[in-house]
């Protein structure tokens, strides 16, 4: 690390408050004397509660033991939490790969490592858990891949990775660093621990040039910011399988479809209550119920009597609503909507990644703007593709308006114009 950014560094650690000071010292502390075999016992405990979300038989990776080997060139450290900002790296790794590096993607679950498993099939990207940000893991894993350039997706930094990172020479990059978001609330929390961190990254990619401004205010006076699209724009959109496209349409022939898409079921009622109200002015709309979990089936078929996809198949002619309670034909249901209803929404819930409906062509309908989406949303809402619908009379509303209109929105023209920016990203992520 040179001089002078670690001068700053120190000034920024000796103006943080007397709180964030203890903090980072405790911290610093307790990673540095945390051995591996108090993590195994940790884990292994958090395990016995939740199999499915911890993976014991995994430990070592989460400790950065027996990894694969390393290959020859220069390596790229990707790192994102879970399935909704890792969707942000589909577009980037591939302009990443095309530069000639191998890309190594961590994440804290195991949900978002599917996200990724078409590109691993390639053998250029390795994915797997996110290693424990102790001293002795996070050196094992730096020791290990030896990455010249680490990318953080959106928000998940942390502070042993960061300093070490920063002493090995590395590039530190954030992509989707939502100012007017998730980060930027998490910043303001800790200040001087934020601007701490801040001060370790050397190029930040925002969204918009207010979140520039704020931007600068947390970073060094050297790093580059980038105002260009979220990445998620720059994604493909979901895929819809053309034969279950085909036996819907041939069921619903004529019919105008709205999707509520990852809905939880307290948000039922209320849609259902929509569908009534605007079926009293377009008696040929029809309703799929997406549930935001499969589990919910059973509390679903009490509020509605309908089919479902894992019992029924398909919908009759004559069913107003639908339950589709599958994963991976998202992209086909929006296919044949006129509007999607991101669920999660109403009663400000964490919501969805918006921009799945939007770029198969679907405008979006919200409850609020959602606790984890909500610079996204209110993006889209800048370029009318969403609109915020509280209760069941405004998204009534709502669908009847956009059944009208059926996607004449002059909105996604300017939303394609904004594609293809993401490999203008990756050339200054790796070369500034």
């Amino acid at each position: 690390m040179t001089d002078p950014v670690q001068q700053e560094l120190t000034a920024r650690r000796r103006a943080a408050s007397f709180k964030e000071r203890a903090l980072m010292t405790a911290y610093f502390g307790l990673a540095r004397v945390i051995p591996d075999a108090l993590i195994r016992a940790v884990v292994a405990r958090m395990g016995r509660k939740r199999p499915e979300d911890i993976g014991v038989d995994r430990v070592n990776e989460r400790i950065a033991r027996d990894l694969p080997p390393r290959p020859q060139g220069r390596v790229v450290w990707l790192h994102s939490i879970g399935p909704g900002d890792s969707t942000a790296l589909l577009p980037l790794i591939p302009e990443l790969l095309a530069q000639g590096v191998h890309c190594v993607v961590t994440t804290r679950t195991f949900a978002a490592q599917k996200v990724f498993a078409k590109l691993a099939e390639g053998g250029r990207v390795t994915v797997q858990l996110a290693p424990y940000d102790t001293y002795l893991v996070m050196r094992r894993f730096l020791d290990h891949w030896q990455p010249d350039t680490a990318i953080f997706c959106e928000r998940d930094l942390w502070p042993v990775a960061l300093h070490l990172l920063k002493q090995r020479g590395a590039r530190v990059g954030i992509v989707n660093g939502q100012m007017d978001g998730r980060l930027g609330d998490d910043l303001r929390k800790l200040p001087g621990l934020g601007r701490w961190m801040m001060g370790h990254i050397d190029v930040m990619h925002v969204f918009s040039d207010a979140c520039a401004v704020d931007a600068r205010t947390w970073l060094r006076t050297d790093a580059q910011i980038l105002t260009l699209p979220n990445l998620k724009l720059d994604a493909a959109p979901l895929v819809a399988k053309p034969d279950l496209l085909a036996q819907l349409r041939a069921v619903w022939a004529g019919r105008l479809v709205v999707t509520a898409a990852s809905v939880r079921s307290v948000e039922v009622p209320v849609l259902l209550e929509a569908l009534d109200i605007a079926r009293a002015t377009r008696p040929d709309l029809r309703l799929i119920l997406a549930p935001r979990w499969k589990d919910q089936l059973a509390e679903l078929q009490e509020m509605v009597a309908a089919p479902c996809r894992s019992i029924d198949g398909l919908p009759g002619a004559d069913d107003a609503v639908f339950i589709a309670d599958s994963y991976g034909e998202l992209g086909t249901w929006f296919e044949d909507s006129v509007a999607v209803f991101m669920g999660d929404t109403l009663f400000y819930g964490w919501g969805h990644n918006p921009y799945e409906p939007v770029l198969k062509g679907c405008e979006v309908i919200a409850g609020s703007h959602s606790r984890l989406f909500g610079a996204d949303f209110r993006y889209l809402e800048g370029l009318g593709l969403c609109v915020i619908a509280p209760d069941a009379a405004a998204i009534a509303r709502e669908i009847l308006r956009l059944a009208d209109q059926q996607g004449q929105s002059d909105g996604f023209a300017r939303l394609w114009a904004t594609r293809g920016f993401t490999p203008t990203l990756a050339q200054a992520l790796l070369h500034g």
